[in-house]
């Protein structure tokens, strides 16, 4: 089926049948041989057109002239159109004992992921529609989930695949397999323990096919055991206007809710709303990525949809079709898949599909194509008492010390808000990035620090936080540390010792720089200027807060800490950029506030010189060639 409509215009039509839904699915469950209603695409020889309606399921179809009046179903209810459809017997998508076909993600994998082979060994008998199969625990890991109770970490598959063959709790499963293997390598390939299931019994109904497994504890040496993605799953991006999806193996992003659809449900007084919605509507896209199959992609054609399989029937379930109407969307293998929406937010959770007898050629086509049926994710969740796996948050929040933002800067930092969803002890580990190399100036791995930062500059503080599962997860603030008013040297760097020129540097960088205009520009226009208008300029930059802003916006304390250094080393080169802000800007910034807040005689002095200055500064790469540019001698 072709979706032409828009998500908007499709989600229009899916609240339109929602709002009556309660209502008409009360009505007509009361009809003889009614067995559920869902809401999907009318069916018209076999294809879906794209019609939404109200499909009313029944055991068989019954001619109308042999049912009494009172269970005949109308075209139509309370405006909404219907569709009769006969509950399909379905076939579960876990492999065959006797024809166990290659699977393209059927290898070991670690770390472990989302989409690849689990088998837990163990063998049952289970008919299909005229025919007897010999089905083997052989499935897909679909994601991982956390037990609410305790957050002990699961994988999450379907129980005909963890429970197959009688496994109880404690029972091993593997990946891949173990079979061709010797008594060594069964404890690397055990990766989990079966820990609980839930599918009705035989000849009953329900609403899930879904277990979970104990993740086994991981090798001290061994952190990085589970990886939070599916493998092959990618994502979809935009490049150059045009949808795209990457082939990399990428993260789900938690569950669809279901919230978006449910209020749209008001059912009368009097009429149950004791029933299943969904987290996904007819026409999406959709894929899962399995153990034979790979990625696939389908779209959903039908919600609250019941089907049976194994003598059990399940209701509220999500019916999809291979966008490729010659192909499947899962074969044997697949099940336990988990159903992603385009924003890879689980929706469903793959549990069998319709079976074609390769050996007999059948294959699916236009008139027949393949369908699969996944559990509604929040009926999963529910009946597990699970969440989806989420890795841990890092989170850092600070403090700073004292007075100001000038160095020397004492900043306490903490990581309590850091969120680990599973309960388990979180490792923490700080960095400070250095603004004049970007290496690391300190680590620590505890959960809270302080630190002094005694250099002006911009720094990238990294917080990195691993859980006990080897999931971790890093965020970065920056901290901005401005040079201390001219006056105070107490948190400046001090210069200790001659430099390469037998200079003795025993004066801090601020007491350099005002020598270094007593002896550099002494007698100059431009010498007599500063050393007037300091003091005014000094005091602004301070005690204004509109030039304090402009200052420490520009990157006004790190170009000074550069010029500094560069001061110091004949032939250093003047460094005109720093984090994409220029020296140009920071000149022409503070020549702006300067003369909107400074004296009549500092203005005149910016209208007059300001223009010299920028032009030397955009000619000059050094700071000798720029003082030589005022006609003043260098210190050497």
């Amino acid at each position: 089926m072709e979706i032409t409509k828009t998500p908007e215009e499709r989600l229009a039509d899916f609240k339109a049948i929602a709002v009556q839904y309660a209502a008409a699915r009360e009505f007509l469950l009361q009809k003889k041989n009614v067995i559920d209603v869902g809401i999907g695409y009318k069916e018209t020889n076999g294809s879906n057109i794209e019609v939404m309606c109200l499909l009313v399921y029944v055991e068989q179809k019954i001619a109308a002239a042999d049912l009494p009046e009172e269970d005949l179903i109308p075209p139509m209810v309370n405006g909404i159109l219907t569709d009769v459809m006969e509950i399909e017997t379905i076939n579960a998508q876990d492999a065959q004992d006797t024809d166990l076909p290659p699977g393209i993600n059927d290898k070991k994998q670690r770390p472990l992921m989302g989409g690849i082979q689990i088998d837990n060994t163990k063998s049952e008998k289970r008919i299909v529609g005229n025919t007897t199969l010999v089905k083997r625990g052989v499935g897909t890991l679909g994601c991982f989930a956390n037990r609410n109770t305790d957050g002990a970490l699961m994988l999450l598959s379907n129980d005909h695949v963890l429970a197959c063959g009688g496994a109880v709790k404690g029972s091993p499963i593997y990946q891949p397999n173990v079979h061709g293997c010797c008594c060594c390598c069964y404890d690397d390939r055990t990766i989990a323990h079966f820990e609980l299931g839930a599918r009705p019994a035989p000849n009953t109904t329900g609403k899930v096919d879904a277990a979970i497994a104990l993740i086994k504890k991981p090798d001290l040496g061994d952190r990085v055991f589970i990886s939070n993605k599916i493998k092959g799953l990618g994502e979809y991006i935009t490049v150059n206007g045009i949808e795209a999806l990457t082939d990399d193996d990428a993260p789900i992003r938690g569950v669809q809710a279901m919230e978006l659809y449910m209020g749209q449900v008001v059912p009368p007084p009097g009429v149950s709303s004791d029933m299943g919605f969904t987290p996904v509507i007819p026409g999406a896209l959709v894929r899962k990525v399995g153990r034979t199959t790979g990625r696939t992609l389908g779209i959903v054609i039908a919600v609250n949809v019941p089907t049976s399989f194994d003598g059990r029937r399940y209701i509220e379930s999500i019916a999809i079709e291979p966008v490729d109407k010659y192909a499947e969307f899962s074969q044997g293998g697949d099940s336990g898949s988990v159903i992603v929406n385009k924003e890879n937010k689980v929706v469903g959770l793959l549990m069998g599909g319709r079976y074609f007898d390769k050996s007999k050629g059948e294959k699916p086509t236009p008139a027949y194509p393949d369908r699969t049926y996944a559990c509604n994710i929040h009926n999963v969740l529910a009946a597990l008492n699970i969440s989806i796996y989420s890795p841990p948050k890092a989170q850092i929040s600070y403090t700073l010390l004292g007075d100001g933002m000038s160095a020397p800067l004492s900043v306490q930092f903490s990581a309590v808000n850091s969120a680990d969803n599973d309960g388990t002890t979180l490792a923490y580990m700080w960095r400070m990035g250095d603004p004049n190399d970007n290496g690391i100036m300190s680590t620590n791995t505890g959960p809270d620090l302080t630190y002094q930062f005694n250099v002006p500059g911009t720094y990238e503080v990294t917080l990195t936080v691993m859980d006990e599962h080897g999931m971790s997860d890093r965020t970065a603030v920056q901290i901005n540390v401005a040079m201390p008013a001219f006056g105070d040297t107490s948190g400046s760097a001090v210069l200790v010792g001659p430099d390469i020129n037998g200079r003795q540097q025993d004066k801090d960088g601020l007491e350099i720089l005002e020598d270094y205009y007593k002896r550099a520009i002494a007698g100059s226009e431009i010498g007599f200027l500063i050393d007037t208008m300091k003091t005014e300029v000094l005091q602004l930059v301070n005690h204004n807060r509109k030039v304090t802003l402009a200052w420490r916006r520009r990157m006004g304390p790190s170009f000074l800490a550069q010029f500094l250094k560069s001061a110091e080393t004949p032939g250093s080169l003047l460094v005109k950029e720093i984090n994409g802000t220029t020296l140009q800007s920071l000149l022409r910034a503070m020549a702006v506030v300067l003369e909107e807040e400074g004296s009549i005689p500092l203005r005149d002095a910016l209208q007059k010189y300001s223009l010299s200055i920028l032009n030397a500064v955009n000619e000059h790469d050094s700071v000798d060639a720029l003082m030589a540019a005022f006609d003043v001698r260098s210190i050497r």
